[in-house]
């Protein structure tokens, strides 16, 4: 009976890992060759009350990335960098947004959806298919990443809403 219970009390810990995006070795796209969306450019700030990212700043740093700057910190904030290069990428008809952390020099990969020219959605990518074992390059990465979008309920979690300032 205990066992049951101490089951129960360690999901939301189990989810709350889950909802983070994880960091990987390598890129879904190929940066600084692909254009960066010029519609990500501004300032935006969360409407879903306390995400790990409250506010941020994209800015274009060349006509391929982005200066990405988390301006608040959301209490769930997992990283020690607040400054990022971004990029973005399409992949099987979608958009996604990611960033390197130049402090370990991992990637931080979102799917985005912008809605008009004031709203932004940004998505967790949830590996269904190898997982984060199955990155090994660029194109496994893209190969995982399409694979998992190919499944019963798709990799697309974590909803966040953003409107710009």
């Amino acid at each position: 009976m205990k066992f049951r219970y101490a089951g129960l009390l360690a999901l939301p810990l189990v989810l709350l890992l889950q909802a983070c995006p994880v960091g990987t070795d390598y890129p879904l796209g190929i940066p600084d060759k692909e254009k960066a969306d010029p519609a990500l450019i501004g300032s935006w700030r969360s409407t879903d009350g306390t995400p790990e990212v409250i506010a941020g700043n994209i800015v274009k740093k060349t006509s391929n990335s982005f200066d990405v700057t988390v301006t608040e910190r959301g209490e769930m904030y997992s990283l020690n960098s607040s400054v990022f290069t971004g990029y973005t990428t399409t992949l099987g008809g979608k958009n996604f947004f990611y960033v390197k952390d130049p402090e370990d020099s991992k990637y931080y990969l979102y799917h985005y959806e912008l809605t008009g020219k004031k709203q932004l959605a940004l998505y967790d990518v949830s590996l269904l298919e190898k997982g984060i074992d199955g990155i090994t390059s660029t194109e496994a990465f893209r190969q995982e990443v399409l694979a998992s979008m190919a499944k019963e309920g798709g990799c697309f979690s974590e909803k966040k809403t953003y409107t710009r300032q």
